[in-house]
């Protein structure tokens, strides 16, 4: 039987992201002792870095930062607090944004795709 995840996975390969900028992240979106979530700051410390390596390429970087505060912004108040891990893929422009709370941890990652032009 096909998982939700699987068909999300399966309609994500047919986006080649090729021109435009491309957000893969997996949080580990269980609390610390302070009942904060370092994923979050993970997450703003990487993105910052990948628009600082773009900032040359205001596009790039408008379509970065659209990303970026759309993701945010569901950290912030549509996440699900019980959840322990969340993915987020997401590409504005090629009208793609899939998150996925998880009932289990994953590893923290971001992964910033881009354009081989740049």
């Amino acid at each position: 039987m096909e998982t939700h995840l699987q068909s999300v996975l399966q309609e994500l390969t047919a986006y080649s992201g090729v021109d435009y900028p491309f957000l893969s992240i997996y949080l580990d979106w269980t609390p610390d002792g302070n009942s904060k979530r370092p994923a979050v700051r993970i997450l703003e410390d990487e993105l910052a870095r990948a628009a600082a390596r773009m900032a040359g390429d205001a596009a790039y970087c408008d379509r970065l930062e659209a990303d970026r505060q759309r993701i945010i912004d569901y950290l912030n108040r549509e996440a699900p607090k019980a959840a322990r891990g969340i993915v987020i893929f997401a590409c504005r422009d090629q009208g793609v944004w899939r998150a996925l709370p998880l009932q289990v941890p994953v590893v923290t990652r971001i992964v910033v795709s881009v354009p081989a032009c740049i």
